[in-house]
């Protein structure tokens, strides 16, 4: 069981959460510019591996890969390593360490791999390995005395420990000093992502990527990223490292203005990051993003004269994190949507202002006191089907549970498991009557290279047995979501592809399953804009919602058809500006869907605007102090 604290210590700690953000506000009175607050960030570094155990001299390694073996479990690193003082040129062997997590301990091994001249490799440098139908993949750049034509080679071992090179090699050549491989999947292809420079001889400094099928032949170089700065050797695009979480792609690179300096950017397109897209900086040279079974993720370091491998906990804390594309939250069931705030944090409380059509009532009424941890995905939905919009949190992580508590019309009930196993790490949650039964189930976007999605019917009680109703929908990268667009009383499958495209793609609910993708928008919520799902027009359909979510803080809307969307309009002028959360709920029960956002500062208002049928009119204050920064407000 969960303890929990005291009531008056739950209000204490409320009270001292907001006087320190009020003293922070401040403390910054008279800044003429605050830099946006990092939503990446590291805790502090641990040193877990030294290289120089068992040698005469001090050891260092460089830039490095971990990789889990998926049947012992095992983890493994391959790093750059030579002896201090650093050498480059004469860095010929990547060192080998196990361990049964990250955090250690590790037990040091024979060198893994040592440059063949034979194959055209002076040196050897940044390895990077993958895994994919029982072969393990390391792929790394081969120095060579023409600074052009950098070799990208690759090994492949089926036990993590004998490596053998591969005919193809080598895969390609580029420069400046082409390096630092680093793959991944995105949707049905892998994609390479390495150190470049605009022309072979140098320019500006580059994040480079191709794609291939078969881990073999790979594409004409392309562009992900590029730094203002030019130059040869070094620069600020070393080590890149891509990953995905909650409807966002991140870049880390280094090293910008030092050594330890890895600063990360933001995309919804996995393909174009910019300098303008900063989502934090980490003390660390040569970083490695590494996720556990368990969903502990974890940030690496290591380089010339760090004495080793480092480790550090990472923290991805944007507002929107998660994909949250919206859901009714009408908790008294007077047709009215109301707003609910999950504090997370060691309280995890839950909050609730109800609508009463004019304005959100209820100050601190605190409807749940211990739901919605740190990590847990928390979203609202008639499951029981009784008029009353319930809570529900996805544990994801090794248990990935789903529990849920039901509304009483005036608080949440207890807690209850309601599904042991659903929507794992990674993955997106949706709630959303599918079956058209009246009873709100879970749907879960898997997001990997086969992008399935699973479906949980409601009974009433509880969630039956998992069931894939679509094959192919909603990759990582997008960010998509339930509603009835089409008005049969079933919600169907969304997704905003985001990129330089930005398709918007529909598969209809047949009641059992999900029909064939198709598209319905192409060019809605591109770049960094936050998409929502809602009948703001009140025909019974759902429109698709687009909030810039930038200084210019436009709403656009695109009127769903029910076999497709219309054009993409402007519906406000100057609503959710930067760094607020938006979101969309009937909270003046006309039958249209309103736009509301949750500034998340110290003052913690809440704007509602409502919808006329063909705009939003004014942003009007609805509530004074709800929704403090870091808790997910809906």
């Amino acid at each position: 069981m969960r303890n929990r604290l005291p009531e008056w210590v739950s209000a204490m700690v409320r009270v001292l959460v907001v006087v320190s953000l009020l003293m922070s506000v401040l403390s910054a009175a008279g800044t003429a510019t605050a830099e946006p607050a990092a939503t990446v960030s590291a805790g502090a570094f641990t040193r877990v591996h030294d290289p120089s155990v068992g040698e005469t001299e001090d050891w260092y390694y460089n830039d490095h890969t971990l990789v889990r073996d998926v049947v012992s479990g095992t983890w493994h690193v391959y790093a750059i390593t030579h002896a201090e003082p650093a050498n480059p040129l004469d860095e010929k062997n990547f060192g080998h360490a196990t361990a049964p997590s990250p955090r250690g301990p590790w037990t040091k091994q024979p060198f893994a791999l040592t440059a063949d001249p034979t194959q055209g490799e002076s040196h050897i440098w940044a390895p990077h390995v993958v895994h994919d139908a029982g072969t393990y993949y390391l792929f790394y750049a081969a120095g060579t005395p023409d600074h052009a034509a950098y070799r990208m080679h690759l090994a492949t071992s089926t036990d993590l420990v004998h490596w053998t090179r591969s005919p193809a090699n080598p895969l390609f050549t580029d420069g400046f000093d082409a390096r630092d491989p680093m793959v991944t999947r995105v949707g049905t292809q892998w994609v390479m992502y390495y150190t470049a420079n605009a022309t072979p001889t140098g320019g500006n400094h580059q994040v480079a990527y191709r794609t291939s099928t078969d881990l073999l032949t790979w594409s004409d170089k392309r562009v992900a990223f590029q730094h203002p700065a030019s130059g040869t050797f070094g620069g600020p695009t070393e080590s890149p490292f891509v990953f995905a979480r909650g409807g966002w792609w991140y870049l880390s690179v280094c090293c910008d203005a030092g050594y330890k300096d890895t600063r990360v950017y933001r995309s919804r397109d996995p393909f174009h990051f910019t300098v303008g897209d900063l989502a934090g900086r980490i003390d660390a040279h040569a970083a490695e993003i590494v996720t556990e079974p368990s969903g502990t993720t974890w940030v690496t370091g290591a380089g010339w004269g760090q004495g080793g491998l480092w480790l550090a906990p990472l923290a991805v804390n944007s507002p929107q994190a998660h994909v949250f594309t919206g859901s009714s939250a009408d908790f008294d069931g007077d047709g009215r949507d109301d707003i609910v705030t999950f504090t997370h944090g060691e309280l995890a409380d839950v909050y609730v202002a109800l609508s009463d059509g004019t304005a959100f009532v209820g100050t601190t009424r605190k409807w749940h006191d211990h739901f919605a941890l740190d990590g847990e995905t928390p979203l609202t939905g008639d499951v029981d089907g009784d008029g009353r919009d319930d809570i529900l949190t996805f544990t994801h992580g090794q248990r990935a549970d789903v529990v849920v508590a039901l509304s009483t019309g005036s608080a949440f009930g207890a807690p209850a498991l309601w599904h042991d196993f659903f929507s794992l790490d990674g993955e997106v949650p949706a709630v959303g009557d599918v079956n058209g039964d009246g009873r709100d189930d879970i749907i879960t976007f898997t997001r990997n290279d086969l992008a399935d999605v699973y479906v949980a019917l409601s009974t009433g009680s509880g969630f039956g047995p998992s069931a894939k109703w679509h094959d192919f929908f909603g990759i990582a990268g997008e960010s998509p979501g339930v509603a009835d667009v089409n008005g049969d009383g079933r919600d169907d499958l969304v997704t905003f592809t985001h990129g330089e495209r930005a398709d918007v793609y529909v598969a209809l609910s047949t009641g059992t399953g999900f029909g064939p993708s198709a598209k319905w928008h192409d060019a809605f919520a591109g770049g960094l804009a936050a998409p929502r799902l809602g009948d703001v027009d009140g025909d019974g359909a759902a429109d698709l919602l687009e909030f810039t979510n930038d200084g210019a803080a436009d709403v656009y809307v695109a009127l769903s058809t029910r076999g497709g969307f219309g054009p993409r309009q402007r519906w406000h002028d100057f609503f959710a500006p930067a760094a607020e959360f938006p979101y969309v709920g009937d909270h003046d029960g006309d039958g249209r869907d309103d736009i509301v956002t949750f500034t998340h500062t110290a003052g913690a208002d809440v704007y509602t605007a409502l919808s006329t049928g063909s705009a939003f009119g004014p942003g009007v204050r609805w509530h004074d102090f709800f929704g403090l920064p870091g808790e997910t407000s809906l």
